[in-house]
């Protein structure tokens, strides 16, 4: 399913389906709006967005409002939060089948970004959520670059770097790991066969016993027999412990590549991944390539 690319004059509407936004998140949301303007994008915030109360309803209206609105473009995602898994089996999937768009979003949004790819077939993009995408000239260029240059090369921040060698192909899955992990129990994971996996954490939602058991998890869901390579990112923590070594002792018995980056996840720096694309992941030169056409 390819979408329309962006244009000039076209619309964001930025929605809120995880954590409202409060006052104290205006100025980083007028910084972003600002930062898109001068792309020559236009902003529409959603009418719920700073609701006072998270109610499910009120956010189900605004995401599906927002995918039939004709003007909007593009949809992402404000912030991250512990709300988008009420809201996966309240979408009507239909509507977004029916207005495929551009849909962004970071760490809670995995919930949302898989279960719209799994039911739809939509490809969306795990990338900056909107408060921090002014914050990193890099994440603009992103944008910049995928959404309006249709450039679908992705260009590190960081040095990537190769933990196990080896050429993977698949289907791009991926996000934060508690939330890719709870959607696995759910009819809402993606059904691929060959995956390209790519995983991020944050201590506030995991420790590295949660971490193991997580990853136990997937292991007994089978979606490792899947897995024909692994991005990972960081475990952002204050205790220096590394994502990449809990990972490579816990997926031992597995021969796929593996490569590491600090270039998304729990921070201000997020490249754009395209969930649902056919990509290739080299572990011979720690990179990763989208093989197909995304974008009309």
């Amino acid at each position: 399913m390819l979408i329309n690319k962006l244009s000039k004059q076209d619309f964001i509407t930025v929605i809120a389906p995880s954590s409202n936004l409060t006052a104290k998140n205006k100025e980083d949301i007028d910084k972003s709006v600002i930062a898109c303007q001068k792309l020559g994008l236009k902003v529409k915030i959603s009418k719920h967005a700073y609701s006072v109360v998270s109610d499910i309803s009120e956010k189900i209206e605004d995401l599906e409002i927002a995918f039939k609105d004709k003007e909007t473009k593009a949809i992402l995602c404000a912030k991250g939060g512990a709300f988008c898994k009420y809201l996966i089996d309240k979408i009507d999937y239909q509507i977004i089948k029916e207005n495929p768009k551009i849909f962004g979003g970071v760490s809670d949004a995995t919930f949302l970004l898989n279960s719209i790819y799994a039911k739809t077939g939509l490809i969306t993009f795990h990338m900056s959520d909107f408060k921090h995408l002014y914050m990193q000239e890099y994440n603009i260029n992103c944008l910049k670059e995928m959404f309006i240059d249709n450039n679908l090369k992705i260009n590190s921040n960081t040095q990537w770097r190769t933990l196990k060698p080896g050429l993977g192909r698949g289907t791009l899955i991926g996000g934060n790991l508690t939330c890719l992990t709870m959607l696995s129990e759910t009819d809402y994971f993606p059904k691929d066969k060959k995956i390209i996996l790519f995983l991020e954490e944050v201590q506030s939602a995991s420790s590295k016993k949660g971490i193991i058991q997580n990853i136990d998890k997937l292991k007994q869901k089978n979606i490792f027999d899947k897995v024909k390579g692994l991005l990972i990112a960081d475990y952002t923590n204050d205790s220096n412990i590394k994502f990449e070594d809990i990972i490579i002792n816990e997926l031992s018995e597995y021969n796929f590549p593996i490569v590491k980056c600090h270039d998304f996840g729990h921070n201000k720096i997020n490249c754009i991944l395209p969930i649902g694309s056919k990509v290739t992941l080299d572990g011979f030169k720690s990179k990763l390539i989208i093989e197909e056409d995304i974008f009309k």
